[in-house]
């Protein structure tokens, strides 16, 4: 097994919590290069200006959000989604819906309260989510190295997951990151198994454990709530509905 077959060619199943995700990021931010305001409005405040005060729904919106100023607007917002595209999508593909919502749900939850609640700041961007797939991604590698051996390193798809993996553990010099990994331990002990499991089974062509179905539509479900509620609040902001 490749690490190109894992990314692109196993038949795993779309991805749709990771692309609902995604897309969350992508409606929230891109106003931003229209209007610099909605950085206030949408409550992840100002390096320049005073910050507001925040409305409920601050935190979580503001999760989605990514910012800078150009070009860090966009260097942001394509890191946390790259991240995002190809080591969340190949979390929820080996493991399913449901445990990748929960583990990336975690994620966002220790976040806010690290970063909004306990600090009192106004932390914005997708990287409380993003690195909690880091362990997972790890695992994924030992895995290659295990079966392909030296071969691995002549595969593009390995060596492609290999440089998002050094990418995050340089992210780890950001203190926040190192939380969101620590939030995601629990969530690898108890998978691990399943995950080692799953990619023997991509191997043999067998199916696998992806969690039951009625767990995995609510992963999704979660995952398009998310997105329905950043995308509307942010909508709302533009129009002026909210300030």
């Amino acid at each position: 097994m490749t690490g190109g077959k894992l990314l692109f060619r196993a038949r795993l199943g779309f991805p749709w919590g990771t692309a609902l995700l995604v897309l969350a990021c992508v409606l929230t931010t891109l106003p931003l290069f229209f209007s610099h305001d909605l950085y206030l409005v949408l409550g992840t405040g100002d390096e320049t200006r005073e910050r507001p005060t925040l409305a409920w729904w601050h935190p979580v919106v503001a999760k989605f959000v990514h910012g800078g100023g150009w070009p860090g607007t966009a260097a942001h917002l394509i890191i946390n989604c790259t991240f995002f595209i190809f080591l969340g999508s190949l979390t929820e593909r080996l493991l399913g819906s449901g445990r990748f919502f929960l583990v990336t749900f975690a994620g966002l939850v220790v976040s806010i309260v690290l970063t909004e609640i306990i600090a009192g700041g106004r932390g914005h961007g997708a990287s409380g989510m993003t690195w909690s797939y880091l362990l997972f991604t790890g695992q994924v590698l030992v895995h290659l190295w295990r079966t392909e051996k030296r071969r691995s390193l002549k595969d593009p798809g390995a060596l492609f997951l290999a440089l998002l993996f050094v990418l995050q553990l340089i992210g780890l010099v950001n203190h926040w990151h190192r939380y969101n990994l620590a939030a995601s331990i629990p969530f690898f002990l108890w998978w691990r198994r399943v995950l080692g499991d799953n990619l023997d089974r991509v191997e043999q062509g067998r199916p696998l454990d992806r969690w039951r179905p009625s767990l995995n539509r609510l992963g999704i479900l979660g995952a398009a709530l998310l997105c329905l509620f950043t995308a509307s609040l942010t909508l709302a902001a533009v129009l002026g509905l909210v300030r």
